[in-house]
């Protein structure tokens, strides 16, 4: 089938990618040291799916001809690795299942169309047919957003949109860009760059995630301190329902009522299949600058977070990591190179070992300023003077361009560990600053019993990151031994009791990875009888079958409200 180059079908990132190997050894030694041995290693595999490995596909030959005629005979396919790699996520539990080879739930075909009205043809095709279609852009999803999910009806197919990945029209007078919904973010950006603009949006998935991705899951950038997050830089777009297809283009603020189109960011594919965006973009940048330093403790880490992110000049990357997410990174950083950075690097760990004899420390700060010269200098001040007054200690340039180096790199460090016999995965959430400590203080309370009662020796580090002026999302990594078969099922049992723990505590669900099917049954608990009531009454108007991403995020609640019709 046409399209973007092969991405690993069992794993993060392209078949090139890895990180550092020395600097994961120094990883691996870190968390051999805190938590002991390692567990039983997942290998990466070697082979492709094969035939015999994967479950018959349920489309028949009638089926096939009717999808081909709508998109062409390169547009379908019941191929055995595309529809394994169009099945999954990238979530620890979706990962252990292909490193394990269990191959299900699985799509019965690939469907890859080039086009808004070929996404139509196939969206009414499939509600003739009886087939649930599961909309999927690059499959970065961490939540399960899109697992193959047949739900009432006889399959399920994959609706792949990598082939709409176009740069439609750029206004630059207006600063207003559409796209197709499926252009990963390196090429809507190299598309941006050479007219001179920038959409601002880099979450950790960038190389591996689309623009429709990131609204439909209201997914927020590391640099949203500055650019907000791609939901809310949406001016228009087309989105196709089993009901019809809805436009919307509104580039200035109007104050004309309420709009249906405040339905479609967040909900992940369950009312229609996003396929045009138009999006407010801003001139790339004359200067980018990153920095790093450390800071004593949590406590005065969050004061600083909070000054710089309500500072007259705002940086566009803000966050700051606890004692054990900071000595994790201090653990893979590069060696120093050169008598300067030699002696400095000298300094630094004579700092870092008096805050660790002095408790909750050290804290890694790290920011950017984008705009003139003036503008980052100015930001750049307005940080040292804020480390200053925490009693911090400047980590300078370097460390801050390492970081910004690393950012897109780390997915890959969790392959290299799964592949060593320890197992990864995140947490993450958000709430306002008065309840941000607690918030923390919960998380890691509800980890530590949950290790302690399944016999478990975990260690979980935790970083503040998409500051705004009422509060910040609470990011944490919670590393542990492989526990061999069993692996899936012990994190499920974290992520419950981690999760209970800050709905208890007063954090959200979900900052910036969606609902997908992890976070639904949360989601539908915190929401008000009739505010799910009305959702429910928008999916039954646009999808009255249940055809969109059956499961996902308004799922179960959609379901008992048909059974009760």
């Amino acid at each position: 089938m046409p399209g973007r180059p092969s991405a690993r079908w069992w794993g993060w990132g392209i078949p090139s990618g890895r990180y550092d190997p020395g600097r994961a050894d120094r990883v691996i030694g870190h968390l051999r040291a805190r938590l002991g041995p390692e567990g039983p290693a997942f290998a990466e595999p070697v082979d492709p799916p094969r035939p015999d490995e994967v479950d018959a596909t349920r489309l028949d030959a009638t089926d096939l001809d009717a999808l081909r005629s709508v998109v062409g005979a390169g547009g379908v396919s019941v191929d055995p690795l595309e529809r394994v790699r169009h099945s999954f996520g990238r979530s620890l539990v979706d990962e252990l299942a292909l490193r394990t080879r269990s191959f299900r739930p699985l799509a019965d075909g690939v469907v890859t169309p080039s086009s808004t009205p070929q996404v139509e043809g196939i969206v009414g095709l499939a509600a003739a047919r009886d087939l649930a279609l599961v909309p999927w852009g690059a499959g970065s999803s961490v939540v399960g957003g899109v697992r193959a999910d047949a739900g009432s009806h006889r399959a399920v197919l994959a609706l792949s949109l990598e082939r709409l990945d176009r740069l439609v029209a750029l206004e630059t007078t207006d600063r207003l860009a559409t796209f197709e919904a499926g252009i990963l973010g390196p090429d809507l950006e190299s598309a941006l760059h050479s007219r001179g603009f920038t959409l601002g949006q880099f979450p950790q998935s960038f190389e591996h995630s689309t623009l429709g991705g990131w609204v439909v899951t209201r997914a927020s950038g590391q640099a949203s301190t500055l650019y907000g997050d791609a939901a809310g830089r949406v001016v228009g777009a087309t989105f196709v329902t089993p009901r019809g297809v809805l436009r919307f283009h509104r580039p200035v603020h109007e104050a004309s009522g309420p709009r249906a189109s405040g339905l479609f960011p967040g909900s992940e594919g369950v009312f229609g299949v996003l396929t045009e965006v138009t999006v407010r973009v801003e001139p790339v940048p004359a200067s980018t600058e990153f920095r790093a330093a450390l800071l004593p403790d949590w406590d005065s880490a969050l004061a600083t977070v909070r000054a710089l992110a309500t500072a007259a000049v705002l940086p566009a990357v803000l966050r700051a990591s606890d004692r054990e997410e900071t000595e994790l990174t201090l653990a893979a950083r590069s060696p120093a190179s050169g008598p300067v950075r030699r002696v400095k690097g000298r300094i630094g760990d004579a700092w870092v070992r008096r805050r660790r004899a002095a408790g909750d420390g050290p804290t890694l700060l790290v920011v950017s300023y984008e705009g003139d010269a003036e503008t980052v200098g100015r930001g750049l001040g307005l940080f040292r003077d804020a480390a200053r007054r925490a009693g911090g200690l400047s980590a300078g340039t370097a460390a801050g361009e390492e970081w910004r180096r690393d950012r897109f790199r780390l997915p890959y460090l969790r392959e290299t560990l799964l592949s060593n016999g320890w197992i990864v995965e995140t947490v993450e959430t958000g709430a306002t600053w008065s309840r941000l400590a607690e918030l923390r203080r919960a998380l890691r309370t509800a980890v530590e019993r949950a290790g302690a009662s399944l016999g478990v020796r975990i260690l979980v580090g935790c970083h503040v990151s998409h500051p705004e002026p009422s509060g910040a999302s609470l990011y944490a990594t919670v590393l542990l031994p492989s526990q061999g078969p069993a692996s899936a099922e012990v994190w499920s049992e974290i992520k419950h009791r981690v999760t209970e723990s800050i709905v208890a505590a007063g954090g959200s669900v979900s900052h910036h990875h969606g609902v997908g099917v992890d976070h639904r049954a949360w989601v539908e608990r915190g929401r008000a009888a009739l505010e799910l009531s009305l959702l429910e009454r928008a999916k039954r108007e646009l999808d009255p079958d249940d055809l969109m991403n059956p499961g996902k995020t308004l799922g179960a609640s959609v379901r008992r409200g048909r059974s009760g019709e």
